[in-house]
């Protein structure tokens, strides 16, 4: 077996990386399932020291070391590694196919009191106990937050829409999810740069204002696969993250404003 020694320096190790270097072909999302990965890579590194295989070895090191986070504290996806909730397997990104990821259209509202079989709620929820994510992936970033619809107003004509959602999810991803490096899927014309960074530097000053709702909707802070659990159970999380009371109006209306759910109700 040949070892990428190289494949994570300077980058914190991701699921697939650790995976890869280990050769561990077998699915890990349960704590039972890192702990096996973590015993497989003591294995291997005793193999990799008696060969006198250095660079082996100690790639094997960092995915053990990364196996043993991930069995002790079983919260983070699955699929990249980023930090997710407790109770959650997968982040926003990974937690289901982007085809089933519909916006609401602008306006609209359900009928209240619309309930069909099994008090289902028009948004495919029991009553209001799980208010889900309906917005894509650039809404779960905060693409259609405010002060970012404002740059996005002021570039539309010169860069199309296309390519300005393309820009933020680009540069938004890195920011929300806390990642050390930028990965751009489209290249940037030499005219484009000043509002791409306009929208980093935005949308990074918007999630950094914890004393707004807001902010603590977008990413995986708070959401489960994906999901927003009741609105007591999205309050809870916060204040135990040291963040503020938010009424749970509140948070309904931030939701609604981020357009990750069709109605602040």
């Amino acid at each position: 077996m040949v070892f990428d020694s190289t494949a994570t320096k300077g980058d914190a190790m991701k699921t697939n990386q650790a995976k890869a270097v280990a050769g561990i072909k077998y699915k890990l999302s349960t704590r039972k399932d890192y702990a096996r990965a973590e015993r497989d890579c003591v294995k291997l590194i005793v193999s990799a020291r008696r060969a006198n295989d250095d660079a082996s070895a100690g790639a094997l090191s960092e995915a053990k070391t990364f196996f043993q986070k991930r069995a002790r504290v079983r919260n983070a996806c699955a699929v990249c590694g980023v930090t997710i909730s407790r109770g959650a397997t997968h982040c926003r990104i990974h937690s289901r196919p982007q085809s089933k990821m519909i916006a609401a259209p602008d306006g609209f509202n359900p009928p209240e009191g619309r309930k069909g079989k099994g008090n289902v709620n028009a948004f495919g929820n029991k009553g209001n106990a799980r208010p889900i994510f309906t917005g894509d992936s650039c809404a779960t970033s905060g693409y259609y937050a405010a002060p970012i619809q404002k740059i996005i107003a002021k570039w539309r004509g010169i860069i199309s829409e296309d390519k300005l959602k393309q820009y933020f999810s680009d540069v938004a991803l890195p920011v929300i999810r806390r990642e050390i490096r930028l990965k751009l899927r489209l290249a940037i014309s030499p005219d484009h740069w000043q509002a791409f960074f306009e929208l980093g530097a935005e949308i990074a000053k918007y999630h950094a204002n914890k004393r707004r709702p807001h902010a603590w909707l977008l990413g995986d802070e708070v959401a489960t696969n994906g999901r927003l659990d009741s609105w007591n159970q999205v309050r809870a999380r916060i204040i135990k993250q040291g963040g503020p009371a938010f009424t749970k109006s509140a948070l309904a209306k931030a939701s609604h404003d981020l357009k990750l759910s069709a109605s602040p109700e």
